[in-house]
């Protein structure tokens, strides 16, 4: 059952990675009330593309792609439409990394 583990993880990670702490909201509040670029006022980002949450079928088509290519990212991209080779990049090292977490808590408990 690798990937309600590695999903469990990931979903820690990113609500840490989001939560602001209240010194943070203090200091944005006193903070001039404009935005100084479009990425600070919009989800869509610097590039004008949304956020999308990875699937995990997506990430399925990562592992399949790097078992079939290695790393080559520009390869791999062609397997993941809609993604970046950096995105791809990312998310596979995200991956690996959750799941030598979980290996390790499995192996000290």
């Amino acid at each position: 059952q690798l990937w309600p583990a590695v999903e469990a993880i990931l979903a820690e990670e990113h609500r840490r990675a989001n939560s602001k702490p209240a010194f943070t909201a203090t200091v944005e509040a006193a903070s001039s009330s404009q935005a100084s670029s479009p990425s600070e006022t919009s989800p869509a980002g610097r590039k004008g593309r949304e956020l999308q949450q990875w699937r995990p079928a997506e990430d399925q088509l990562i592992m399949e792609g790097v078992a079939r290519h290695g790393t080559r990212w520009a390869a791999v991209a062609k397997d993941v439409p809609g993604r970046s080779e950096n995105a791809i990049r990312n998310r596979y090292h995200r991956l690996k990394g959750a799941e030598r977490a979980r290996q390790a808590a499995q192996s000290a408990g």
